[in-house]
């Protein structure tokens, strides 16, 4: 039977360390300690891996599917100025993800003002 590997995680008392421990069989092989910088860093390199892998994220939500949703958001808008092409910058923030950016087109941009218009009559 090959050997049963997990990562476990602790957060320090101050809550200003990530400890990630590597266990073998209930033996446990090493670990790491991460400050807060080094955990966005890790958050965002397996994003990044994510991203890249064959399996895609669906482009549509599933119906069955569970959402996690941050209760009243942070949210910013810009345009940016040197942007690639024309769109707005519409930013989330996710208490443990960090700020999500997403360049919008305009016509998307559009779109998305009149559904939340739309959907805010529904309150």
């Amino acid at each position: 039977m090959p050997p049963t590997m997990r990562l476990d995680m602790m957060l320090s008392e101050q809550r200003t360390q990530l400890t990630l421990t590597l266990v073998m069989d209930g033996t446990q092989l090493g670990h790491i300690i991460l400050e807060t910088p080094e955990v966005e860093d890790v958050i965002h390199k397996i994003a990044a891996a994510r991203a890249s892998m064959a399996e895609r994220v669906p482009p549509e939500i599933d119906p069955g599917s569970r959402l996690f949703a941050v209760d009243d958001p942070m949210w910013r808008t810009k345009v940016p100025s040197s942007a690639p092409k024309p769109g707005v910058v519409l930013a989330l923030r996710h208490p443990g993800l960090g700020w999500i950016a997403n360049l919008l087109p305009p016509a998307e941009t559009r779109a998305l003002g009149q559904s939340l218009l739309d959907l805010s009559r529904e309150l």
